[in-house]
């Protein structure tokens, strides 16, 4: 929902001391339309603008944001332009849901320039443009592609402000059904609220559930979690299309396989059939179409003999013989990748930036992301390390992808470490670093292979780490002896312990 004017005021108003009277450090690029500038003043502090589609916004935050190495065009106009940037003017148009900074910096050859910073925050059609002190346009993030509109936006252009950016009352529906029953209204609006189902109001909204009052820091908190969703989707999205597409093509591979081994098999009994010719071929008469022998109905080349025909359903018998085989094969192969890709496609449920960062680098090596077949000079991979957690006195670590996988079982852990799955799921690698562990131990590592998983209960297999083989199938392994562990529930702190365990280094 977009936010209203009144709130979008509040939002300038709260940060403006922030802001104004400051300079502008490097930008960051964290996502498509998304920026975020250090400010001198409190280096950890980051003003963002976020362009979302349909909730654009400002905000101010102290959380750690780091870049996402993406450029453009623009970007580096951001970067020349408004690095170092002072702000000697911060404020949001009257009636328009567009905020200015303005701007002064100096240039490599010591000459002041003045900057516009244009931040249009319209739903279903934000933009950010760099204006100079004739209004010319620097740089613009969404350009329009021809000249033919209503409004053209392109370097070099004068700016024009949209028509579509006014709004016809400062307050949202919600806002305004509040005010309209309030005895007394505010003077002044400059507080942040929000309800439990993630209204924005600048009052309490006591008809669209419980409000509470927010900070600035708070309102981006909220948003920060679909920022980071969006962020992996952004910067991965090459390797959530992959899986996704490879899951797909498989599934449909295997099926038609399995249609193709279906028919070989049925023709197997040309074996028999050919037989049964020969047994009566004194019962055969010459020329027929057809004849039914022992019950079976049996179609015959009139233009052959009886040694003719049952030769001709030896032939195919013996191509429906290798067929079966060669055929069965490829299915076996198929089904291997499928469930290489199933286990790539859990993996992403749980994975963050460094671990889509790995799975990518697994896929580039197995040349599924590359364009132009295998990659002829083999790159030495570097150490992948995976996570570890302290419980109950033990060190439990556990992979979030393949490479964390496998060098946490075959490179870190011994041979009596007890070693965790989940049973008839792709997931994650589990390891305690000891041969005898506690019970709490074994149920908290239990249930962090079914919780990586996607699973809130089942079995486990667990083994000897020396009981656990590689196998040839990529992201498979092989258990010699194992046990079976069944959890009715998960732990109760699975999900914190999983989010305070640290890589090892």
């Amino acid at each position: 929902m977009a936010l209203s004017h009144a709130f979008l005021q509040a939002l300038v108003d709260a940060t403006y001391p922030s802001v104004i009277n400051n300079h502008l450090g490097k930008p960051l690029h964290l996502l498509t339309g998304h920026y975020a500038f250090p400010l001198s003043k409190d280096r950890r502090n980051r003003f963002v603008i976020a362009l979302d589609h349909s909730e654009p916004y400002l905000a101010i935050t102290d959380m750690n944001l780091t870049s996402s190495g993406v450029s453009s065009n623009f970007f580096q106009v951001l970067r020349k332009e408004l690095t170092n940037a002072y702000v000697t003017d911060y404020f949001l148009w009257p009636n328009d849901r567009i905020v200015e900074l303005q701007v002064s910096n100096i240039t490599p050859a010591y000459v002041e320039v003045k900057r516009r910073l244009i931040i249009e925050l319209i739903p279903m059609q934000p933009n950010l443009l760099i204006l100079d002190e004739t209004d010319k346009i620097l740089g613009v993030w969404k350009p329009s592609r021809s000249f033919n509109v209503a409004r053209p936006l392109m370097v070099n252009l004068t700016y024009a402000a949209p028509s579509y950016a006014s709004v016809s009352s400062p307050f949202s529906k919600e806002e305004q059904v509040e005010l309209n029953e309030r005895k007394e209204i505010p003077t002044t609006f400059n507080k942040l609220y929000v309800t439990n189902n993630k209204l924005y109001s600048i009052v309490p909204l006591t008809n669209s559930g419980v409000s509470h009052q927010i900070s600035v820091n708070d309102f981006f908190y909220n948003h920060y979690e679909a920022l980071n969703a969006k962020r992996k989707n952004d910067l991965y999205e090459d390797v959530y299309k992959v899986i996704k597409r490879k899951n797909k093509q498989l599934s449909v591979k295997i099926k038609r396989q399995q249609a193709d081994l279906n028919k070989a098999e049925t023709q197997l009994e040309y074996f028999e059939l050919g037989n049964l010719l020969l047994t009566y071929q004194d019962q055969i008469p010459k020329r027929a179409n057809s004849v039914i022998l022992e019950g079976r109905s049996i179609t015959l080349d009139p233009t052959l003999d009886v040694f003719g025909n049952a030769n001709k359903y030896f032939k195919q018998y013996h191509k429906a013989k290798t067929a079966v085989n060669k055929i069965a094969e490829q299915k076996a192969l198929s089904e291997n990748e499928l469930a290489y890709f199933n286990n790539l496609n859990v993996q992403l449920l749980h994975a963050n930036e460094t671990d889509l960062k790995e799975i990518k680098t697994e896929l580039n090596s197995g040349s599924y992301l590359n364009a132009y077949g295998p990659i002829k000079k083999q790159i030495k991979q570097k150490t992948v390390y995976p996570y570890v957690i302290s419980y109950d006195g033990y060190q439990i670590g556990f992979g979030k992808n393949n490479l964390q996988n496998n060098y946490l079982t075959f490179t870190l852990a011994k041979p009596y470490d007890y070693f965790f799955h989940a049973k008839n799921y792709s997931g994650a690698h589990v390891v305690i670093f000891s041969k005898d562990p506690s019970k709490l131990a074994i149920e908290m590592a239990a249930s962090i292979a079914l919780y990586l998983s996607g699973l809130t209960s089942g079995e486990v297999y667990l083994a000897d780490k020396r009981d656990v083989k590689t196998a040839p199938e990529r992201g498979r392994v092989h258990l010699l002896k194992y046990e079976t562990l069944h959890l009715s529930a998960l732990a109760s702190e699975v999900e914190l312990v999983i989010n305070e365990a640290k890589r090892i280094h």
